[in-house]
């Protein structure tokens, strides 16, 4: 990502107006977004400056390599709107992509559930409300919707969210380690979010106090299901086989099984929709 693209869309996932960013270090509004834009650039100090006021770690700009953001506090992020009922690609794939290492919670909560629409209710019934997370660089984000009183719909699967943007190493690359659990928040913690007025005390507790689950790139074994679906030539269903591998993972079925079940799918595959075939798999119709 381009240092002018970081700043952009760091200060809108933290909802930075550009007249207040460009007030905070003397230059107008126009400048901030020609920089956004690419079409101009800004000083090497007037970035230095900038930075901190999106979280963004100063020495980013000099090597590109470590990570990006830097905080004290929490660091407050709102999903990126348009797939915040889905899969989350910001600020998720920001992270995702620039840390080999993660935590992250879904803070469930029912205490708004009255005022929530059908569109932003999850499936759940302790919907997630919010997601914290922590990286090995010891800093804490946590990531709303910006509508505060909008769940996140995703159905308990914030780990397909992570691995959709997670590629699997290559030669010499190091492997990504992520680790999840959820926590039921109490009303206080509920409201103070839903506030925008939660501090890093409030949440960095949470981290101590949950059991984690840690999901790595396929095993061996795991790695012949992938190839046994992909041989069905159907594309891209990075959905089903992180779903199929959780399964795996969590309830122990014998690999054999679960191949034999994925080729008995060949005939039927053209008329199952994703949602009929997720259901199938938590169903486990593999096992006969």
């Amino acid at each position: 990502m381009k240092i002018n693209e970081l700043f952009r869309l760091s200060r809108i996932l933290t909802g930075v107006k550009q007249y207040i960013l460009a007030e905070s270090v003397g230059i107008t509004r126009q400048a901030i977004q020609r920089f956004e834009c690419g079409r101009s650039t800004l000083s090497r100090h007037k970035l230095r400056q900038i930075a901190p006021i999106l979280n963004i770690n100063p020495d980013f700009l000099d090597d590109q390599s470590i990570n990006p953001y830097k905080g004290r506090g929490l660091i407050k992020m709102f999903f990126h709107e348009e797939a915040a009922s889905h899969m989350i690609p910001e600020p998720v794939n920001i992270l995702v992509t620039s840390n080999d290492e993660l935590k992250f919670i879904s803070l469930l909560s029912s205490f708004d559930i009255r005022t929530l629409t059908v569109e932003s209710l999850s499936l759940f019934v302790d919907p997630i409300y919010a997601v914290v997370v922590m990286d090995k660089s010891d800093n804490v984000f946590l990531l709303r919707r910006r509508a505060n009183t909008n769940y996140i719909k995703l159905d308990g699967k914030l780990y397909m969210a992570v691995w959709s943007v997670v590629e699997t190493p290559g030669n010499g690359e190091k492997s990504k380690s992520m680790y999840f659990a959820t926590k039921k928040i109490s009303h206080d913690l509920h409201k103070k979010i839903k506030e925008w007025s939660v501090e890093r005390t409030d949440i960095e507790p949470l981290f101590s106090e949950c059991d984690f689950t840690r999901y790595t790139e396929p095993t061996e074994d795991e790695a012949k299901i992938i190839i046994a679906t992909r041989d069905l030539n159907i594309g891209s269903i990075s959905k089903i086989e992180l779903l199929i591998l959780k399964e795996l993972r969590e309830k122990r079925v014998n690999t054999d099984e679960i191949i034999g079940w994925i080729k008995t799918l060949e005939d039927k595959w053209p008329t199952l929709t994703l949602p009929v075939l997720e259901g199938r798999v938590l169903q486990q119709e593999y096992k006969r």
